[in-house]
């Protein structure tokens, strides 16, 4: 075949890790009929991983999967497609949507096990249960696939637990066994940990929990949520000057997606325990200076799907945040494409299938994101209650204290590069494995309280 060369080319080139100059050539190079439309697709999905794109790798193969899929290729396309997300995350929708409408037997293992996973969800969704149970009794218990069953019935013991309806021990058990099986998806593992972490919290584990949450690989807004309750782990533990770093760290441009007045308050908290008053007035202030925008929203009834901190906090717990880190990826997949891919009609074609798939998740997205903000005012309003009362606490507290100028207070030495990486405005990363080590300058001013 003319078109050998040619495939045997991009193929040293995949293999050399080349997959931008095979996604952009692989259908101008072989052009042989020989050579089909699905083996290219097989190629260019491998070659989006390579440029690590696995949405749009998830796309091409799908679309080998639903044109093919009593052929070799198809089945390759699904094999693939659960090989790449066992090792990333991926678009669940249109897989789920494939899958419960599939009716062909599917060849390998592992792909069978995911397409089950999706059949088993979809049709639990639908109510359709005598369908779901036979999904998910055909689901492999060694697959990555019976671990996201798993960690489903962590949330359910978690959140029974929460009710005190069920114990914490046994939704810890459950997402510890995720956490360690080397068959968890990489994603799945790293939220089962957070999981473990936040349960030992809850069970006043706080040095535990603290340094499980220093282990984990996170998306941002979970980084942040994570971060802030490490910082109130160091709370807890009395490490006062780690947990004000640590909430320091909070306000730099890479945590804003985090942000939430939980920060302020437990600034102020320890603001309070150590009778810094002055500070305590001036963080008091910074907050109400900070969220005044957002309270005029709330009180003069304005739309609250507006407001972008509204919208910020709405978008924190799950599944709103998986959905809003999906479209963060998608978009950094459409620049990936401009950046190494150009504007030929193939790159185009893929960068606008990737724009529709971020605007349907967007419209799905303001819909949920409108009928949450509710509840994240009325959340926001109760924490300026609690600021108002911390603040009068601390005025009384200040008026029956007073201090003692005899003892020493100076704080413990922080190496300036440290203080540098803690100031600086970074928006693209952040020094996750050095968080521990953050603290501010600050000791106690608390002394005997005065007798009358």
């Amino acid at each position: 075949s003319s078109g050998q060369p040619a495939w045997d080319r991009l193929q040293r080139r995949l293999a050399a890790g080349d997959g931008a100059a095979v996604a952009r050539t692989a259908k101008l190079e072989c052009g042989d009929p020989a050579i089909g439309a699905d083996e290219l697709d097989l190629l260019r999905g491998q070659a989006f991983l390579r440029m690590e794109m696995p949405l749009a790798a998830e796309m091409v193969y799908l679309d080998v999967a639903k044109r093919s899929t009593n052929l070799p290729s198809g089945q390759m396309a699904l094999r693939l497609l659960a090989e790449a997300a066992s090792a990333s995350a991926l678009d669940d929708e249109p897989v789920e949507t494939f899958a419960v409408a599939l009716d062909y037997p599917v060849q390998s293992q592992l792909a069978a096990s995911m397409v089950d996973y999706f059949k088993w969800r979809g049709f639990s969704r639908r109510n359709l249960d005598s369908w779901a149970s036979l999904a998910l009794a055909r689901i492999n218990p060694g697959s990555p696939w019976q671990q996201e069953i798993l960690y489903r019935d962590g949330q359910i013991a978690a959140q029974a637990a929460a009710q005190a309806a069920g114990s914490l021990a046994k939704a810890r058990a459950l997402f510890d066994a995720v956490a360690k099986s080397p068959a968890t998806r990489a994603t799945t593992r790293q939220s089962a940990a957070l999981q473990v972490s936040r349960l030992d919290f809850e069970g006043l584990e706080y040095k535990t929990a603290f340094s499980e949450a220093q282990t984990l690989t996170l998306p941002v807004r979970e980084k942040g949520r994570a971060l802030l309750e490490m910082s109130w782990a160091q709370y807890y533990l009395r490490d006062y000057g780690k947990a004000l770093g640590s909430l320091e760290a909070l306000r730099t441009p890479f945590f804003t997606s985090s942000k939430t007045p939980e920060r302020s308050i437990l600034q102020m908290l320890i603001f309070k325990d150590l009778c810094q008053y002055r500070y305590l007035r001036s963080a008091v202030d910074a907050y109400f200076a900070e969220y005044a925008p957002v309270y005029a929203t709330i009180e003069n009834r304005r739309p609250l799907e507006d407001d972008p901190r509204l919208g910020s906090m709405a978008l924190l717990p799950e599944p709103l945040q998986s959905s809003a880190n999906l479209v963060h990826e998608l978009r950094e997949e459409r620049r990936t494409i401009e950046r190494e891919l150009g504007g030929g009609p193939e790159a185009t074609h893929l960068r606008d299938r990737l724009a529709r798939r971020e605007e349907a998740i967007l419209f799905d997205l303001r819909g949920k994101v409108a009928a949450a903000v509710g509840d994240v005012a009325a959340d926001l309003i109760d924490a300026r209650e609690q600021v108002k009362a911390v603040r009068y606490i601390a005025k009384i507290q200040s008026l029956s204290t007073e201090r003692d100028l005899s003892k020493d207070y100076k704080a413990d030495e922080v190496p300036s590069f440290e203080f540098e990486k803690l100031y600086w405005p970074v928006k693209s990363e952040y020094w996750w494995d050095e968080m521990p080590f953050y603290q501010a300058l600050i000791s106690s001013r608390c002394s005997d309280r005065v007798k009358r």
